[in-house]
Order: structure tokens, then sequence, then C-alpha cells
């Protein structure tokens, strides 16, 4: 049976608690059980944590992962760590919830950043494999010192893993071997197994550049574009993002495609910048995907046509994007390349909202105002108009201005 450190305040609780580890200890886990119900029920975040403890366990209760989801939610809302990190585990593996990589995530990082060890290890491993989260090994290695200093061995032997390797590579490249140059350069562009650097970072992936590889091209370029390691260039990030593109890398093409769409680093061209888009969606990159579809809903560089548009939004979406999520429920609303349809357009701008797109949190608003492919409901309306609003949405903030002066909103 899992303990918890959680402070709890001094209301009668406490004493039911105790006296239910007691009973705990003695093997009494029915009365056990009953003692901490009661003070779960009056809000004690520690004895919710046990509650879910019990249920896991169906330690003097019926075993029910539902229920103990229920109670773990019940404490983790309330802060206590340990319950943070155990809903992770039943996120991660859809024990009595859906499985959600990116909501198991997110209880990790809480329990993280409480110091739990075994958290911090997890969320190491979310950043560094991009479970439940964008990859970033820089942030992965971050997570890994932190539970490491706990000592947590995990994450010690992949910090130990990442100087060995650093070292090897550091050999290679100094015989001027492209890929040991690229890889030293990830060492020191994200700390791995060395500390971290940038310039030095810059350095090998220059190397490897001019020797033809295309991923330290595509790196160094970013380098320039952001001015990290080097000073910021946006006509040698064009430079190099065209060689890296030319040999077929996608993510280069994206972001030379959004050079040419922007006039970044180079003289705008909307039919250039479609030529790269086409290259990159083709090979799957999902924000290329929508980009292509935004130019032909909107004709950019291209002959406006609809049914490509929502093609192209189609695939980005099937893949998560969240603003090809939202750009195709708008093609939806307004029956532009495909059947009008509320319903669907409402499904995917909620699909888009839960990831914090803030422009599909306002369609969304919207649909529950009018009622638009779901009923109305002025209470979520307002709620999903409050999180874009929150994001710096300007027609959120003036939708929520709108229902104040109505007398819909009191605060």
């Amino acid at each position: 049976m899992q303990t918890s450190a959680t402070p709890i305040k001094d209301d009668g609780s406490e004493e039911l608690i105790e006296k239910g580890i007691e009973l705990y200890m003695d093997k009494k886990y029915k009365e056990a059980a009953e003692l901490w119900r009661k003070a779960a029920e009056e809000g004690n975040a520690r004895a919710q944590f046990y509650m879910g403890n019990c249920y896991n366990l169906g330690q003097g209760v019926t075993k029910s992962y539902e229920k103990a989801v229920e109670w773990y939610t019940k404490a983790a809302n309330h802060g206590n760590a340990e319950a943070q990190f155990n809903l992770g585990i039943y996120y991660a593996k859809g024990k009595g919830v859906k499985k959600d990589e990116e909501e198991a995530f997110e209880w990790w990082l809480k329990a993280a950043i409480q110091g739990i060890a075994i958290a911090q290890y997890n969320v190491g491993l979310g950043y560094y494999y991009g479970d439940g989260v964008e990859q970033d090994e820089a942030k992965a290695v971050n997570w890994f010192t932190k539970a490491a200093e706990q000592g947590h061995e995990g994450a010690q032997q992949i910090l130990d893993k990442q100087k060995k390797e650093a070292e090897k590579y550091a050999k290679e490249a100094k015989r001027g071997d492209a890929d040991a140059q690229y890889n030293l350069g990830v060492c020191y562009d994200n700390g791995m197994g060395v500390v971290q650097d940038y310039e030095k970072a810059v350095e090998w992936y220059t190397k490897a550049a001019n020797q033809g590889m295309a991923d330290a091209q595509y790196n160094l370029a970013i380098c320039f574009e952001e001015g990290i390691g080097v000073e910021k260039s946006d006509e040698k990030a064009v430079e190099w993002y065209t060689k890296a593109a030319n040999q077929g890398l996608a993510s280069a093409q994206n972001n030379l495609a959004n050079c040419y769409y922007n006039g970044t680093g180079v003289e705008k061209n909307d039919e250039i910048a479609l030529e790269w888009y086409t290259k990159a969606a083709k090979q799957g990159i999902a924000c290329a995907q929508n980009a292509l579809g935004y130019c032909y809903y909107l004709g950019e560089g291209v002959t406006r046509n609809y049914e490509t548009a929502v093609k192209w939004f189609t695939k980005a979406a099937k893949q998560g994007f969240d603003r090809a999520q939202n750009n195709l429920g708008f093609a939806y609303e307004e029956g532009n390349g495909v059947k009008k349809n509320n319903q669907k357009a409402f499904e995917l701008y909620y699909q888009s909202a839960k990831q914090g797109y803030d422009i599909a949190q306002r369609h969304l608003g919207e649909c529950y105002y009018h009622g638009k492919g779901v009923e109305k409901n002025l209470e979520k309306a307002i709620e999903w108009y409050k999180k874009a609003a929150a994001q710096g949405n300007k027609e959120a903030k003036e939708a929520l201005k709108e229902l104040e002066e109505k007398g819909f909103i009191s605060e």
C-alpha cells in the first residue's frame, strides 16, 4: 500500500486516516476502507488517494479500476502527487479509463513537478520518445537528471549511456565521419552526455552539413533561423533548407515552403511555396498537408479548389493535427468542398479544441451558443470562449464581452 506525503488540513480527517492505517497494517482492510471513505468524502486528498489504492488492489472493497480512477482523480485534483502519478499509469495502460498517452503525460508532469522521481523519469521518457508530448530531447535530459539526482537507477543508466555515446561520437567525428559529426551536434544541442553548448552544436552540424548530410543541413538551418548558437540569418536558413529539401528531406521541404509563403529570407512566392508544400505533404508531413489544403482553400499560388483543400485537410486531420481538424470542421460548417454537416463540424472542432487550439475553442463556443451540431448550452459556450480568450483570441474576448453586456455573465 502506497503512502502519501501530501499535507492535509487538521479537520478531523487525519485521525480517521491514522486509525485506518493501523487497521490496514492489521490486515483489517474493510474497516480501514470505511474510515478512509469517510475522510475522503469530506474532501481529504490523502484519504481519496488511499481509497484509490483500495479499489486498485481490491482491499476492503470490490476491485474496480473505474472506481480507483474516480478516487485518484479527486485526490490528484487536490494536488496529491502520488495520485497524479498513479492516474498517469492508468491513462497510459487504459485501466478503468480510455487509453490516452497525452493525459498520462500531463498527470506525470504534475507529479514530477512535485518531486516524484519515477514521474520525473516517465516525463523524461515521454519527451525522449515523443509519447504523449512533442519530442524534445533537451527536456528529456533535464527530467532524467532530476530523477537521477533522487537516485532513480533507470534515469542514471540512460544518462550514463548518453555519455558513452557522446564520447564515441566525438572520436569518430574527429576522424571526419559525417554521421558522427551530426550525432555529436545533436548531443551538444540537447545536452545529451555532454554539457549543452549550442555553438559547438553548430560547429559539428556545419562539418556534417558540408559533407552533404541532409539532417545536419536541416538542423543548421534551424539554428540560423532561430539564432541558436550562431547569429540569426534567415537567408542562411533558406540556403541550408534548400540543400536539405533538394535531397528529399520532408521537414526541410515544409520549412522551405514556409519561408517562400511568408517571404522570410527569400522573396515571397506562393507558387514555389505550393510546390514545396506538395512535396512535403506527399511524404506525410501533417503541417504541410494542412498548409497545402489552406492554399487550395484560399486560392494562394493555385486556383481555388475546395474539394482538393478538403482532401489535404482530411489527411492532416487523421494524423491528429489540430489546425487541420479546425479547418476541416470549418469546411463542413460552410459546406465548402464537402456536404454541409454541422454535427461533423462540431466533432472536428472539439477534437482540435481539446488539443488547445484557440480558434477551434472559439468555434466550439459558437456551436454551443447557437446550437450548431450540438444542443444549445450557454454554460459550455462560455467555458470554451473563456479557454480561447485566455490564449488571446480576439473574437472570443468580444463574444464574452457581448454576453456580459447581455447579462449572461455576472462576473
